[in-house]
């Protein structure tokens, strides 16, 4: 019974993380649109849960997110180039060396907003737990305890 419950949630939180990702949350203010949605991000996510006295789900996410979570203030120095050349091939744009140079240039003077994913995110598990989550599993515990008590 707790494996399919913890299943279950797991479902729930993946489906919660995927929905932030493709929220206002994920807009990139460079583009003006969501660069999360489809990224490899979005598409590597895992939630895995243990239980070994205490019930967690870890969510598994691509490093990148700690950039994406952080931003990249003004007058940083210039990202490094081979993410900058990766990210580039994929979409199409030249990767020549002062195309990237570029790119990576304009990122260090102007910076890349923070997006606060994982912060809504949690805040979306707190809205999940506080509604339905805990509903449903106070549910699950009566009818496991009747059960048990009745049989």
């Amino acid at each position: 019974m707790l494996t399919r419950i913890m299943y279950e949630f797991g479902k729930d939180i993946a489906k919660i993380v995927r929905m932030v990702m493709e929220s206002n949350v994920g807009i990139n203010s460079k583009t003006g649109g969501n660069t999360l949605s489809n990224s490899d991000i979005y598409k590597q996510l895992s939630v895995i849960s243990t239980s070994d006295g205490d019930l967690v789900f870890d969510i598994m996410l691509n490093d990148y997110i700690t950039y994406i979570e952080s931003g990249r203030r003004k007058g940083a120095k210039m990202p490094p180039v081979e993410p900058i050349v990766r990210w580039a091939r994929k979409h199409g744009i030249p990767t020549d060396n002062s195309t990237i140079y570029l790119i990576r240039r304009a990122i260090s003077r102007d910076g890349i907003q923070a997006r606060p994913i994982m912060a809504k995110v949690f805040e979306e598990l707190d809205r999940a737990w506080e509604g339905e989550w805990s509903d449903r599993l106070f549910k699950i515990i009566i009818e496991q305890l009747d059960k048990f008590f009745n049989t």
